[in-house]
């Protein structure tokens, strides 16, 4: 009973960025003072305007790729991957990144000194969420028997895992539904399927149709409609 309690306590404390640079601020190698973020960081339109010249073809990141690379599947020009991209915080720093998830890739971008950079590669497997809160989900589904595996991802400003929680739930009876017959974890800690659900959901919740969903993820923009 006191290990459930302690696993509400956590889940319930929906951690984010901010929390975790609250709490680790004396940490010297996991978290870059605000004072230095500050003095790296340019204006946010500025930013914004170098994520465009991107994402419409005049620019390349850094390493040397541009936005072809991630969105064309076969060198065709007039044939994309499903693509959309967001502008949104996932470092703490106050000025956004460039979110591009296509069919295949997911990766995320910043500006340091005026160069457009990656920040993370999320691609191309589990399969990332990002969150309203600056977090991130990953979902790794399985079969045989069906099972979803959810991990809950807190990144620092230069991009390191810094916390993580995880639950999952399997399919025994393999009946292609979660019910009470099935199992249910987390943080490694076997629950009943009512526990798991007051556990996770901050971070998950079950559609009309009995499908698990990702809450709070950010919003998106389109820029390809697919191949």
């Amino acid at each position: 009973m006191f290990l459930l309690l302690s696993l509400i306590f956590i889940a319930n404390r929906n951690i984010s960025f901010k929390d975790i640079n609250r709490e680790a601020n004396n940490s010297a190698n996991q978290i870059i003072s605000d004072k230095e973020i500050g003095e790296e960081s340019e204006s946010v339109d500025d930013v914004v305007k170098i994520y465009k010249e991107f994402l419409h073809g005049k620019r390349k990141i850094k390493e040397g790729s541009d936005i072809n690379s991630l969105t064309i599947p076969t060198g065709e020009t007039d044939k994309h991957y499903n693509t959309k991209y967001a502008f949104f915080d996932s470092n703490g720093d106050g000025i956004p990144e460039l979110h591009i998830n296509s069919s295949r890739y997911y990766e995320i971008y910043t500006v340091r000194n005026n160069e457009l950079t990656i920040w993370k590669d999320l691609s191309p497997y589990p399969y990332y969420y990002p969150l309203n809160n600056g977090a991130f989900i990953s979902w790794k589904p399985g079969a045989a028997p069906m099972y979803d595996l959810y991990t809950y991802h807190v990144y620092n400003y230069i991009g390191d895992e810094i916390w993580n929680i995880s639950f999952s739930c399997y399919d025994l009876n393999q009946n292609n539904i979660y019910d009470e017959k099935d199992e249910y974890y987390f943080e490694g800690v076997e629950v009943t399927k009512k526990q798991w659900i007051e556990l996770t959901e901050k971070y998950l919740f079950f559609d009309t149709e009995g499908v698990i969903r990702i809450r709070n993820e950010i919003g998106w923009n389109p820029l390809y409609d697919g191949e």
